[in-house]
């Protein structure tokens, strides 16, 4: 169950029985109106079909449970033309629930699958009369009965993909979002970037706490020693509670976020294994 809009997974819940459900029914009741009531100025302002008029920025739905590799394209449409910025792997933690990685370009899936992923995205955004803007269409993919599920699709750039783009492209996505605003094609795909693959880490915590210490610049120096071109934003700091941060969804606290490029998955997965190890955080 989760918000109609919501961000970054807020509020969005894994229900298996009623008490589970009534739980975070009473959590979204308290939260649900910080997104929800902006939304609604947003909605005041278009004329709505009645299906959706009769709801509001306040509403929720419930999702069928699918498991599987998630992928993500991005794009735009252009005058009536489908282009494709990039292809997204959106890899999961251990426990299911949360994303640890976004690697860049996708290497989980192959190109016969991204082909019916980009069919389907450009099949929908001709359907509902989408041109002249960006999108991004988040995917998950049963590979035991090869079912290709929609999960969502977003009519505007993501903003995660673009140090990303940055490291294996040479250019950041804002710009493809520009060119489409003043009237000129995008041109992505260059590969001009100083990396062959890229990823965004998220360093997070499952057990609230206060932060008591975070990584030192000696730390964060060490890092980028060992791995050059790596990037770290802390996104807490002494004196935080983790319960108390906003923007996180309900079952990690996002600790800090590590951008890191290399030249195979491999090196991904390496640079993120060595950021969690030599990026210390102690609470109490």
């Amino acid at each position: 169950m989760k918000p109609v809009k919501s961000h970054s997974s807020q509020l969005g819940f894994e229900i298996h029985d009623a008490d589970e459900f009534y739980e975070a029914v009473a959590q979204i009741r308290r939260e649900i109106t910080v997104i929800g009531d902006a939304f609604n100025q947003a909605l005041g302002m278009v004329d709505l079909p009645p299906e959706i008029e009769r709801f509001s920025g306040n509403s929720c739905l419930a999702e069928q449970i699918i498991s599987g590799r998630q992928v993500a394209p991005e794009g735009s449409m252009y005058r009536g033309e489908f282009i494709t910025h990039g292809v997204f792997d959106m890899r999961k933690s251990s426990n299911g629930l949360t994303f640890d990685r976004l690697d860049y370009p996708a290497g989980s899936v192959g190109d016969e699958l991204i082909a019916r992923m980009l069919d389907v995205s450009e099949r929908y955004l001709r359907h509902i009369g989408f041109d002249n803007g960006c999108f991004n269409v988040e995917f998950m993919w049963d590979d035991e009965i090869d079912k290709l599920w929609v999960i969502e699709v977003n009519t505007r750039i993501s903003q995660s993909h673009s140090e990303l783009f940055l490291r294996v492209d040479g250019t950041s996505n804002h710009e493809y979002a520009i060119d489409v605003a003043l009237g000129r094609r995008p041109e992505p795909g260059s590969r001009r970037g100083p990396y062959r693959m890229a990823s965004k880490c998220l360093l997070g915590r499952a057990d609230d706490g206060v932060v008591t210490s975070t990584p030192t610049q000696h730390d964060l120096a060490r890092l980028r020693a060992e791995e050059p071109g790596c990037t770290v934003e802390v996104d807490v700091q002494p004196g935080d509670r983790l319960s108390e941060l906003p923007n996180q969804d309900p079952y990690r606290y996002v600790l800090a976020t590590v951008y890191v490029g290399g030249q195979e998955v491999d090196d991904l997965e390496q640079a993120y294994e060595r950021a969690s190890e030599l990026l210390p955080f102690t609470f109490e």
